[in-house]
């Protein structure tokens, strides 16, 4: 049993555990008439530790597994730089780089850390040319003077 009980006894862990199924199964009446080294509270207490340290091991989780972590960071940072972008269009984006993510899950991922849906989202002009550097900077280099 774990935690076998530490005061002696005439019996070892193993032997108290086979009494203990065996009292289970004879019950109080045959253990009145029958047990005479121990009583039979006594051996219910055991047969009671028996089942407890039975179903100790730890509970397997049910359900459908949770969002990975570096996903979810990804649907925050594409919100944050991008703040015109709604739940389909980032679905869209995580497509493209292999990521199936349904747009509810998205919006769940983006209420639970505090940002608003798109057109409510906040932008700045940091925001923007954080977001179009890249467009920005091949404008500024294949510009044409007329």
């Amino acid at each position: 049993m774990a935690g076998c009980d530490p005061r002696p006894t005439p019996f070892g862990c193993d032997q108290r555990r086979r009494l203990a199924a065996k009292a289970k199964l004879l019950g109080r009446e045959t253990l009145d008439r029958v047990a005479t080294i121990v009583t039979p509270d006594t051996l219910m207490r055991w047969h009671r530790r028996l089942i407890a340290a039975k179903w100790t091991h730890p509970a397997k989780r049910v359900g459908r597994p949770g969002l990975m972590k570096v996903i979810a960071a990804l649907i925050v940072r594409m919100a944050t730089d991008n703040p015109s972008w709604g739940y389909c269009r980032i679905q869209g984006e995580l497509r493209k780089v292999g990521h199936r993510v349904a747009p509810s899950t998205i919006a769940s991922v983006l209420k639970a850390n505090g940002i608003q849906p798109a057109p409510d989202r906040p932008s700045s002009w940091r925001t923007f040319l954080r977001a179009h550097w890249g467009q920005v900077a091949a404008t500024d280099f294949f510009s044409v003077e007329v």
